[in-house]
């Protein structure tokens, strides 16, 4: 594990945030898309654009679940 204070670690904090940043100019789209693609006639568009949807709506994080065992809690 890489220490909080790493010059790496940081760098790539900081592509993850200019990532959302740049993501934060194209949700508007993103967000027409899903609803368009929730009408669509094809089950598969409709259950990604569902998937998204919730994703997008309820703050879902995506990714492994935790191994709380092995990883220390960062929330107190």
């Amino acid at each position: 594990m890489l220490a909080a204070n790493s010059s790496w670690k940081g760098m790539s904090d900081l592509a993850k945030y200019e990532k959302a940043r740049e993501l934060k100019k194209h949700i508007h789209n993103i967000r027409a898309d899903y609803m368009k693609g929730m009408r669509s006639s094809d089950n598969e568009a409709q259950q990604k654009s569902v998937a998204v949807y919730l994703i997008d709506r309820l703050a879902l994080r995506v990714g492994n679940e935790k191994n709380t065992e092995e990883e220390a809690d960062t929330v107190r």
